[in-house]
């Protein structure tokens, strides 16, 4: 779990007696270098992922796809949208909650967004809704550098209200949104990029989830 920065394993608890692995096997090389700083005399592997790049043919129905796993998130978005609702008629968002929210579609911000003409809610599997997207939107969600390395352009936004991230850290070129104001502004910069700027700017970003999902070493 690559985004968790506290996980009991990461620590030396000298006063607790309780067993610990002598082996690690990790999804990319931050999360070797991050395991190593606390237990550098284990073996510890880049074992890859399945999240690792991948080729998408798109099909662009939306401007972006909003990952959303929390009901915090989901408010903080809302509001964000609401600030700057008319200056979004002509954007599509396509949002994809995550399915241990419960009782979703009791939600406030949930009922506000639906009956919003150019806000959508998928009921597609990922890769379906990378293919239909042009950009991301992520908060703490590992779907974020997925998206990534399957070709997204994507902006990072502090929907938790908190910081916390799925990059270990490395929000420089994600377009970091910590406010409502940095977010229009981050949405309005990627819509308005040529296509050189957004393949340069992917590649960017992709040098950097490849460092946290790598291709699975067989």
């Amino acid at each position: 779990n690559p985004q968790d920065h506290h996980s009991f394993f990461l620590r030396k608890f000298k006063k607790l007696d309780i067993p610990r692995p002598n082996n690690f096997l990790c999804a990319g090389t931050f999360q070797r270098d991050q395991l190593k700083k606390y237990n550098n005399k284990k073996r510890i592997e880049v074992i890859g992922s399945d999240k690792a790049e991948k080729n998408i043919k798109k099909i662009i129905k939306y401007d972006f796809l909003v990952f959303i796993s929390h009901e915090i998130e989901l408010e903080t978005f809302t509001n964000w949208i609401k600030i700057n609702e008319k200056k979004y008629i002509n954007f599509k968002f396509l949002i994809r909650m995550y399915s241990q929210l419960e009782n979703i579609k009791q939600n406030v911000n949930y009922i506000y967004l639906q009956k919003n003409k150019n806000f959508f809610f998928s009921n597609q599997n990922f890769e379906n809704d990378i293919q239909i997207c042009k950009f991301t939107i992520f908060s703490r969600t590992s779907a974020g550098p997925q998206a990534v390395n399957y070709g997204c352009l994507s902006i990072w936004a502090d929907f938790s209200l908190t910081g916390s991230n799925a990059l270990f850290g490395q929000l420089e070129n994600f377009f970091p949104s910590f406010n409502e104001e940095s977010f229009h502004a981050n949405i309005l910069k990627l819509s308005t990029m040529n296509k050189i700027e957004e393949d340069k700017f992917l590649q960017i970003q992709k040098n950097i989830s490849k460092k946290i999902f790598s291709k699975i070493d067989y």
